[in-house]
């Protein structure tokens, strides 16, 4: 009967994703964002040439993907914050919260949902990130000496961003309010780089989450120049950060009126 509930309540969800016109222009507003600027920066990579700008062919690519990834993931965060503050905002929270036995099961099935969704955006935003690329750029695909998880944590970390504006969308119930916190958040990162000590730079900041989601989207098994972790740390500092805030907003989310 739980499956049942499960699938019955996977299904709404992503129904409610799908026809959710802040959502949906969200998504687009995500991929055309990637897109446009993947074809401007390969348009200017291919106009100053990868030799003169100190890059190899092979990393091209993976550089810039990561590199967009930090700024364009607030947008993706941004779907995971709607898919919970519409709900609020057009008042149909209550219903939803009524139409599974219990709320630690509503909220699962919004998570995987949202997850679901945030994953199929990232994957199609990476491929057309990669086609335009090899197009404008002329870069080759490369997934040889551990490129291949540049790819990976793009996408994970997109996805998990989105299960943090989803826990942030619980925690707060506004749009606004949710959206302004994560972009104040992930600017944060800039500002505490210029703190000059050294217990700071080497205990501190390598887990303010924007900091951790930059160093994620590196080679494995290559500490950070910046914080002198390895990558597969910053990952399961962005990671932590993620499902700790999805955990805040259950918490909430079980415990107060809808």
């Amino acid at each position: 009967m739980r499956n049942v509930n499960f699938v019955r309540g996977f299904s709404s969800e992503w129904l409610k994703l799908v026809t959710n016109r802040a959502v949906r222009g969200t998504t687009v507003g995500f991929l055309c964002a990637a897109w446009v600027l993947m074809g401007l920066s390969a348009w200017a990579m291919r106009q100053v040439g990868l030799e003169k700008a100190g890059m190899d062919p092979k990393s091209a690519l993976t550089t810039i993907c990561a590199g967009l990834n930090a700024n364009i993931i607030i947008i993706l965060i941004a779907v995971g914050v709607l898919a919970v503050t519409s709900e609020y905002s057009s008042h149909t929270m209550r219903v939803t919260t009524m139409s599974l036995p219990s709320r630690p099961l509503t909220f699962s099935v919004k998570l995987t949902a949202t997850a679901c969704f945030a994953l199929l955006a990232a994957v199609v935003c990476l491929a057309g990130q990669i086609g335009i690329g090899a197009w404008l750029g002329g870069f080759p695909v490369s997934f040889t000496d551990g490129r291949w998880w540049i790819f990976v944590s793009v996408v994970l970390c997109q996805v998990l961003g989105a299960v943090a504006g989803l826990g942030l969308g619980y925690l707060m119930r506004s749009s606004a309010g949710a959206i302004v916190t994560e972009a104040l958040v992930l600017a944060l990162g800039a500002f505490l780089m210029f703190i000059p000590q050294q217990w700071f730079q080497d205990h501190i900041l390598p887990a303010v989450p924007p900091i951790a989601l930059t160093n994620a989207t590196a080679l494995l098994d290559v500490p950070s120049t910046m914080t002198q972790v390895p990558t597969i740390g910053s990952f399961a500092i962005w990671a932590a950060w993620s499902v700790g805030l999805a955990v805040i907003g259950l918490v909430r989310y079980h415990h107060t009126d809808v």
